[in-house]
């Protein structure tokens, strides 16, 4: 009887935490997303998605980064302008950090930008 308790509960946590969507599991687990800015330039303004999934500017004056835990499926998306007319920009987006998207420009006044989903 022990053993039949044992496989019908196992059977139960299996089935009740795997779905084709990976959010609507009793236990959704979540990745490390780092958004980072760096480049010869002294002054960024910086675009990008934070946690919630609200829009965001932030003007900074030297490298930036950004981390949080994300859900599966989240739009990412991170862009700096050079706002010097000399240098360049590049930006990066890491997931459990390992590089998943990067970009950077070299023009005055260029824009890197990297979107895709986590």
């Amino acid at each position: 009887m022990k053993k039949y308790l044992v496989v019908v509960f196992a059977l139960f946590l299996l089935f009740s935490t795997t779905s084709c969507d990976e959010n609507s599991a009793l236990v959704v687990l979540k990745k490390k997303v780092k958004y980072e800015v760096t480049g010869t330039s002294d002054h960024y303004t910086i675009r990008y998605y934070d946690e919630d999934g609200d829009y965001l500017t932030t003007e900074v004056r030297d490298d930036w980064e950004y981390e949080y835990k994300g859900k599966a499926n989240r739009y990412l998306y991170l862009s700096a302008t050079n706002n010097e007319d000399f240098g360049e920009v590049r930006v990066k987006i890491y997931v459990n950090n390992k590089l998943l998207y990067s970009d950077e420009n070299e023009l005055p006044g260029g824009i890197a930008s990297v979107s895709g989903y986590l």
